[in-house]
C-alpha cells in the first residue's frame, strides 16, 4: 500500500493508517455495499426513492424503520403492505416485522388504516379476530377488569408500549363477561371511577376495519391523571356487586393495569368526594397495605370474602427486556416487556408466576437446542 518511494512513504505510523482506513472504505467497502444492495449505501446518497427494501435484512429494518418512514413514507407503507399480502400462491402471509411482534403492529396499522391498502387491513382484523376467537374459546379473561394509561410518561419505545396497552386492553375488556357492570369497559388510569364503554360486542359478531379502529381510538382517548387510586375501583365493583346481588363465581378476579409508571410512586391515598386534578397531582404516595386490609374487610363483610380481586399492574417500561414479577398485598407487579412475554400473558390468562417468565426468556430460537444435564 505504501512502497518505497510513494509520496505518502514518508507519513508516520499513525498518517498511514488513516490513510489505510480512507482507502480501504473508498475501493472496497463502498462497492461492496453497493453490489450488496446494502441500505446504507442508498441513505448515505440519499438516494430513498431508490432502497431495495426487499434487500433490507430484519435487523436494519427495526433499526431503520422510522427513517424509510420520514424519508420514502408512501413507498415503503407499499412495501409493507405488498409483504403483507405476498405469499405461497398469493395467500396472505405475516410480514417479518408483524410476525415478530403482532399485538403492538397490528394496533400500528388500525390507527393508521387510512394509510393502509384494503387487503392489508381485512387481513389484520382477521388476525385480530383469530387471536380474540382463540382467547374466547379457552375461557381466558372471562372476569377480568382493565385499567388503562393514556398518559404513558416518556420514555424508549412510548408509542410501541402504548400500543401494546391499547392491544391488551381491547383484548381483555372484549372478553370479559357480557351483562355484567365491568364488562366491555375500560377504566382510566386516576384517583377516581372513570371509564368508556366499548362502543361494539366483539363475543356477538366479530370485528371489521372500522369498528376496530374506532374500539382502539375510544381507549386512547380516556382522560388519565398522572397519579391514579386503586380503592375507588375496589369499592366500585363491591357496591356493584351487592346491588345486582352478582354470584361469587361471576365476580371480578383479576383487575389489569396496563401503563410505564412504577406502583409505589403513582399510587395515592384515598381522597373523599370528587379531587381536582391539582390536588390528586400533589398528593404524595401511599402505603397499599393499608387500603389492602381495610378493603379485604369490606369484602368480606358483604359476603365476597373468597373472591377478593388480584392487581397485575404491568410496568411496560420497567428496566428489564423481559418482564419479571413480584407478588404483594394482592398486587402482583410486572416490569418491562418482551414479546415472548406477551405470548404466554395471553395464554395463561394474564397470571404470571416466576416460573413462567423464566420460560419466556428461553422460549427464543437461540435456546432450542440446550440441554440441561443434571
Amino acid at each position: 500500500m505504501f512502497p518505497p518511494g510513494s509520496e505518502d512513504n514518508h507519513l508516520e505510523d499513525y498518517q498511514k493508517s488513516i490513510r489505510a482506513l480512507a482507502k480501504l472504505r473508498r475501493q472496497v467497502l463502498k462497492p461492496l455495499r453497493t453490489a450488496l444492495e446494502l441500505p446504507e449505501s442508498y441513505m448515505s446518497r440519499g438516494q430513498w426513492s431508490t432502497l431495495p427494501y426487499k434487500r433490507v435484512a430484519k435487523v436494519a429494518m427495526t433499526m431503520y424503520e422510522p427513517l424509510f418512514q420520514l424519508h420514502d413514507g408512501p413507498r415503503f407503507q407499499n412495501f409493507q403492505d405488498d409483504e403483507t399480502l405476498a405469499g405461497a400462491g398469493g395467500g396472505p402471509a405475516k410480514p417479518k416485522m408483524i410476525a415478530a411482534a403482532p399485538l403492538h403492529q397490528l394496533v400500528h396499522i388500525m390507527q393508521s388504516w387510512h394509510e393502509h391498502k384494503p387487503p392489508t387491513r381485512e387481513y389484520v382484523v382477521r388476525e385480530w379476530n383469530k387471536e380474540f376467537a382463540s382467547l374466547h374459546t379457552k375461557g381466558l379473561f372471562s372476569n377480568c377488569l382493565v385499567i388503562f394509561d393514556s398518559v404513558m410518561r416518556k420514555g424508549p419505545n412510548i408509542d410501541k408500549l402504548i400500543r401494546v396497552g391499547l392491544g391488551l386492553s381491547a383484548l381483555i375488556s372484549g372478553l370479559s363477561q357480557q351483562g355484567l357492570p365491568w364488562g366491555n369497559r375500560v377504566f382510566a388510569f386516576r384517583g377516581d371511577v372513570q371509564f368508556h364503554v366499548l362502543p361494539f360486542l366483539p363475543q356477538t359478531q366479530p370485528l371489521t376495519p372500522e369498528s376496530l379502529t374506532h374500539t382502539l381510538n375510544t381507549i386512547n382517548n380516556i382522560q388519565c391523571t398522572v397519579r391514579f387510586n386503586l380503592t375507588p375501583i375496589f369499592e366500585w365493583i363491591l357496591s356493584m356487586a351487592v346491588a345486582q346481588d352478582i354470584k361469587e363465581t361471576d365476580m371480578v378476579k383479576t383487575i389489569f393495569v396496563f401503563t410505564n409508571k412504577e406502583f409505589d410512586e403513582t399510587s395515592v391515598p384515598t381522597i373523599r368526594g370528587k379531587p381536582s386534578p391539582e390536588e390528586m397531582a400533589t398528593r404524595k404516595p401511599f402505603p397499599w397495605h393499608h387500603e389492602y386490609v381495610q378493603l379485604r374487610r369490606k369484602f368480606k363483610a358483604e359476603g365476597y370474602a373468597n373472591v377478593f380481586p388480584q392487581v397485575v399492574f404491568w410496568n411496560l417500561q420497567g428496566q428489564h427486556s423481559a418482564a419479571f414479577t413480584t407478588t404483594d398485598d394482592g398486587i402482583m407487579k410486572l416490569k418491562g416487556y418482551s414479546d415472548a412475554f406477551l405470548r404466554i400473558f395471553l395464554d395463561l390468562g394474564g397470571v404470571v408466576e416466576p416460573e413462567d417468565e423464566m420460560y419466556a426468556s428461553i422460549s427464543s430460537a437461540k435456546y432450542q437446542d440446550l440441554q440441561l444435564i443434571d
